[in-house]
């Protein structure tokens, strides 16, 4: 797992290449010549700024954030590692110590305004230029925290959430296999747990078997729970799903209320909470679903590769590649 560390000197181009690659990957509205001016900007401060870094094993930055007298100025991931809760915990690690954060986004930016409205983030103003000036506008954000759920009488805490997520994503880890061993589909599976823990509905990938090109793991899950429940809202339910859901399996979640989706690989190609779209996160739904996603990845990962691997007759990948 990424740790979160100080950055140091040694760290400034490779925190300015990050830098470069997440905004080439997300701002596309920026024009080559205002790119380049905040290029330079960027070269003269971010080398002297206390950031944050997410790294890896190889302390390699995967991510950064600045934060100056209680405004969060910067909090960029690298495009590669998209949809894997670095940028979700860095912020949590900042609000830890500025619960009233404030940011500010680019207007033209959708998948940051929707990031930052999951994390409670609320619209305080808006401005028609940057602060240099220049002609994008910015959305003004502030944190308002919300109530603890375990002083609503939850009492699990985020340890006890953890443990609990770690146990259901191994238990959706298991259908995929079995979709894989019996019936040779791509190995994705999916559970639906009810707040009281009980089991509500599970499956996996059924598109070959049943000739039905809706039948992917969260859509067997979700009609297995309503008819259990008898009821096509499924309010108060978390999916525990092995990929990123895409467009028609994240409406399907709107639709049916459920409350939360933890995912465990990113879905660079049709991934709809955040590595293409990201649409549990529009503003414009009168429904918000929670995200927490890149639990339990690269084992979930290895096992698709080595899949398409297999189809492709190329050598399987080992454990821990």
């Amino acid at each position: 797992m990424p740790t979160l560390r100080p950055s140091r000197p040694q760290d400034a181009e490779r925190v300015i290449d990050l830098w470069r690659r997440a905004v080439d990957a997300t701002h596309g509205f920026l024009d080559a010549g205002d790119r380049q001016a905040i290029e330079a900007d960027v070269r003269a401060c971010l080398p002297q700024a206390p950031l944050v870094l997410a790294v890896d094993a190889q302390d390699v930055p995967l991510a950064f954030m600045w934060i100056a007298e209680g405004h969060l100025e910067a909090l960029f991931v690298d495009p590669d590692h998209h949809g894997r809760g670095l940028g979700r915990r860095l912020l949590k690690h900042a609000l830890r110590g500025h619960p009233r954060l404030s940011t500010d986004v680019n207007a033209q930016n959708p998948q940051a305004r929707a990031f930052y409205a999951r994390m409670g983030f609320e619209e305080t103003g808006r401005s028609p230029v940057d602060g240099q000036g220049r002609p994008y506008p910015l959305v003004h954000l502030r944190h308002a925290p919300a109530p603890r759920a375990d002083a609503a009488g939850d009492g699990a805490g985020d340890d006890g959430r953890r443990e609990a997520d770690v146990r259901w994503m191994r238990h959706a880890l298991a259908l995929a296999e079995r979709a894989q061993r019996e019936f040779d589909e791509i190995p994705v599976g999916a559970v639906l747990v009810a707040a009281d823990g009980q089991v509500l509905g599970e499956g996996w990938n059924l598109n070959i078997a049943q000739h039905d090109p809706s039948a992917h793991a969260e859509i067997v899950a979700l009609r297995e729970a309503g008819a259990r429940r008898g009821n096509h809202r499924l309010s108060g339910c978390t999916l525990y799903v092995t990929l990123e859901p895409c467009a028609m399996c994240a409406m399907a979640l709107v639709h049916a209320r459920v409350a939360r989706v933890v995912y465990a690989a990113s879905d660079p190609k049709t991934g709809a909470c955040g590595s293409v779209f990201d649409l549990l996160g529009d503003p414009r739904h009168n429904h918000r679903v929670a995200i927490d996603g890149g639990l339990l990845a690269q084992e979930a990962g290895l096992r698709l590769r080595n899949y398409f691997r297999a189809k492709r007759g190329r050598p399987l990948l080992p454990d821990g590649a």
